[in-house]
């Protein structure tokens, strides 16, 4: 029997789902998240067939898998890596373009060949007359958002917080428990998850368990759901789901 891989937050997410008074933007976010975390499942579920099958020809469950079979588990990390940052992206290019001024001090305008946000003179504009400043805004805002990844949570804070983000100690908890994660995933990208140690004893690879994923799944989940609960404080009151906010 395959393990069922649900948690509380998810189950969260779809009772709130299901609410008819969220915004549009909200509905559309969390619909996105699910396909996406969906695509995580799967590939868990068939390392979960895999180990069905090895034990129903004899093989047991015991002793360490092939390298093979748990690198269904490491693409399921980076694929949930990969959602994680398709979601923060989604919502800093929804929400920047209504942050404080200071907050575009750091973001270079749309077209630059330099790249730098500190320096650009009225030629750089000439290419832009025909657009009004909102959307330079976001066409800057967006270009930018894509060149970069969040490596870690100082880095996701950071952009949180400029989205007008007010971190609390929940979001923070939640926040850490995601690091392991991320971690693991600039391990298997740029590493290959090979071990530090070689030699007699010493496996070529690191471990990973199926359950650890599992727990990262409900992990990232959680905090998906956090972000969106302060997001939801972001919006004006007195805005009820305008277009501007649909991140279209």
């Amino acid at each position: 029997m395959k393990k069922q891989i649900d948690n509380d937050f998810e189950k969260e997410l779809r009772r709130l789902r299901l609410r008819r008074d969220l915004p549009k933007w909200v509905v559309n976010s969390v619909d996105q998240f699910m396909r996406n975390v969906g695509r995580v499942k799967s590939l868990v579920e068939l390392y979960d067939t895999i180990q069905e099958i090895r034990s129903r020809n004899g093989r047991g469950k015991k002793g360490r898998r092939k390298v093979e079979e748990v690198d269904l588990l490491r693409s399921a990390v980076v694929l949930l890596h990969a959602t994680l940052e398709e979601f923060l992206r989604a919502k800093v290019i929804q929400f920047f373009p209504y942050s404080q001024p200071d907050a575009f001090k750091s973001i270079p305008l749309f077209g630059l060949e330099n790249n730098r946000a500190d320096k650009f003179g009225l030629d750089s504009l000439v290419k832009h007359r025909d657009k009004t400043v909102d959307s330079l805004l976001r066409e800057s805002v967006r270009s930018h958002a894509y060149q970069r990844s969040f490596n870690d949570g100082t880095d996701i804070m950071s952009w949180l917080e400029r989205v007008g983000v007010r971190p609390d100690d929940e979001l923070r908890k939640r926040l850490a428990k995601i690091g392991p994660m991320i971690k693991r995933r600039h391990s298997i990208v740029h590493n290959a998850d090979l071990g530090s140690k070689s030699g007699k004893g010493n496996h070529r690879t690191s471990s990973l368990s199926r359950d650890t994923v599992d727990t990262w799944i409900g992990d990232t989940t959680a905090f998906m759901s956090r972000v969106l609960w302060h997001l939801g404080e972001t919006l004006p009151s007195d805005n009820p789901d305008s277009s501007k906010y649909s991140g279209k």
